[in-house]
Protein backbone atom coordinates (compact mmCIF):
# COMPACT_ATOMS: atom_id res chain seq x y z
CA UNK A 1 0.00 0.00 0.00
CA UNK A 2 1.28 3.41 -0.65
CA UNK A 3 0.10 6.41 0.97
CA UNK A 4 1.20 9.96 -0.89
CA UNK A 5 1.50 12.98 1.18
CA UNK A 6 0.11 15.79 -0.73
CA UNK A 7 0.84 19.47 0.77
CA UNK A 8 1.97 22.91 -0.20
CA UNK A 9 3.84 23.56 3.24
CA UNK A 10 7.23 22.56 5.07
CA UNK A 11 5.91 21.01 8.15
CA UNK A 12 7.89 21.43 11.41
CA UNK A 13 9.66 18.05 12.55
CA UNK A 14 6.75 18.24 15.86
CA UNK A 15 4.37 18.46 13.29
CA UNK A 16 5.40 16.25 10.88
CA UNK A 17 6.09 13.58 14.04
CA UNK A 18 1.93 13.85 14.60
CA UNK A 19 1.34 13.58 10.88
CA UNK A 20 3.55 10.32 10.78
CA UNK A 21 1.08 9.13 13.23
CA UNK A 22 -1.66 9.92 12.15
CA UNK A 23 -0.67 8.32 8.78
CA UNK A 24 0.02 4.89 10.70
CA UNK A 25 -3.51 4.71 12.02
CA UNK A 26 -4.98 5.49 8.28
CA UNK A 27 -2.41 2.55 7.33
CA UNK A 28 -3.82 0.47 10.10
CA UNK A 29 -7.61 1.07 8.96
CA UNK A 30 -7.52 1.20 5.48
CA UNK A 31 -5.46 -2.28 5.95
CA UNK A 32 -8.23 -3.86 7.91
CA UNK A 33 -11.26 -2.46 5.73
CA UNK A 34 -8.77 -4.04 2.50
CA UNK A 35 -8.28 -7.51 4.04
CA UNK A 36 -11.88 -7.85 5.82
CA UNK A 37 -14.47 -6.05 3.80
CA UNK A 38 -16.50 -8.95 1.65
CA UNK A 39 -16.90 -6.10 -0.72
CA UNK A 40 -13.27 -6.19 -2.31
CA UNK A 41 -13.44 -10.45 -2.21
CA UNK A 42 -11.03 -10.21 0.52
CA UNK A 43 -8.48 -8.73 -1.44
CA UNK A 44 -4.66 -9.77 0.10
CA UNK A 45 -2.45 -7.68 -2.11
CA UNK A 46 -2.47 -4.29 -0.22
CA UNK A 47 0.51 -3.26 -3.15
CA UNK A 48 -2.19 -2.90 -5.50
CA UNK A 49 -3.65 0.09 -3.35
CA UNK A 50 -2.65 3.59 -3.49
CA UNK A 51 -4.13 6.55 -1.47
CA UNK A 52 -3.71 10.81 -1.21
CA UNK A 53 -3.44 11.96 2.29
CA UNK A 54 -3.31 15.77 2.27
CA UNK A 55 -2.13 17.31 4.86
CA UNK A 56 -3.49 20.85 4.35
CA UNK A 57 -7.25 19.40 4.88
CA UNK A 58 -7.04 15.82 6.62
CA UNK A 59 -8.45 14.29 3.49
CA UNK A 60 -7.76 10.84 1.88
CA UNK A 61 -8.22 10.09 -1.73
CA UNK A 62 -7.93 6.98 -3.78
CA UNK A 63 -5.13 7.30 -5.83
CA UNK A 64 -5.46 7.06 -10.14
CA UNK A 65 -2.28 4.22 -9.23
CA UNK A 66 -4.69 2.12 -8.08
CA UNK A 67 -5.61 -0.11 -10.61
CA UNK A 68 -9.68 -1.40 -11.51
CA UNK A 69 -11.48 -2.86 -10.62
CA UNK A 70 -10.37 -1.87 -6.80
CA UNK A 71 -9.80 1.85 -7.84
CA UNK A 72 -13.75 1.78 -7.95
CA UNK A 73 -14.26 -0.96 -5.63
CA UNK A 74 -11.76 1.03 -2.65
CA UNK A 75 -13.86 4.28 -2.99
CA UNK A 76 -17.60 2.32 -2.35
CA UNK A 77 -15.90 1.12 0.40
CA UNK A 78 -14.16 4.19 2.01
CA UNK A 79 -17.61 5.80 2.09
CA UNK A 80 -19.80 3.51 3.68
CA UNK A 81 -17.29 3.20 6.33
CA UNK A 82 -18.50 5.08 9.66
CA UNK A 83 -14.56 6.67 10.17
CA UNK A 84 -14.48 8.40 7.03
CA UNK A 85 -17.06 10.43 5.27
CA UNK A 86 -17.51 11.96 1.43
CA UNK A 87 -17.60 15.61 1.63
CA UNK A 88 -19.55 15.95 -1.96
CA UNK A 89 -16.50 16.73 -3.87
CA UNK A 90 -15.77 13.52 -4.31
CA UNK A 91 -13.28 13.12 -1.67
CA UNK A 92 -12.77 11.38 1.47
CA UNK A 93 -12.11 12.69 5.02
CA UNK A 94 -11.13 11.04 7.84
CA UNK A 95 -13.43 11.83 10.63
Amino acid sequence: MEINWIFNNSESEAATKGLIDREFSIRTMLSKLILNDPYLGNCDDLDSFSFNFHLETGKITVSKKTPEPYYTKIKRVLKMHPLIYDDGLGDLKVG
